[in-house]
């Protein structure tokens, strides 16, 4: 397999398993205790895909998900990259009920006022 492939397999993989605990983060939403270290998964696996284009273009791709907890995840992590769609995503989420709906709006203000970590 050439060095291209290699990593293209390896995103594929990364992506996979993103969207693996980002669905597990969505079902958990009501379990702090069993949410958290999800959500840490979720995030270190982020880390490694905005690495690269296509990890960034593969997380972005997610803000479709049919799971508000899929596309507030993807949508907080695609900011910097993909910040329209972002910012679109993540208002929608804001302006609805429940736990995603202030973590939509806690990336937003986070955002806009310079302190969104990643």
């Amino acid at each position: 397999m050439s060095q291209a492939g290699a990593r293209d397999a390896e995103v594929g993989e990364l992506l996979a398993a993103y969207a693996a605990t980002a669905e597990r983060w969505h079902e958990l939403r009501t379990d702090a205790r069993a949410a958290n270290p999800v959500f840490d998964e979720n995030a270190r696996l982020a880390a490694r895909l905005r690495a690269s284009e296509a990890g960034r273009a593969g997380i972005a791709r997610l803000m479709a998900h049919p799971a508000s907890g899929v596309r507030v995840l993807a949508a907080a992590q695609s900011l910097p990259h993909f910040t329209d769609a972002a910012i679109a995503v993540l208002a929608k989420l804001e302006a609805g009920t429940g736990l995603h709906a202030i973590a939509a709006e806690h990336a937003l203000t986070e955002f806009r006022a310079g302190r969104l970590e990643l």
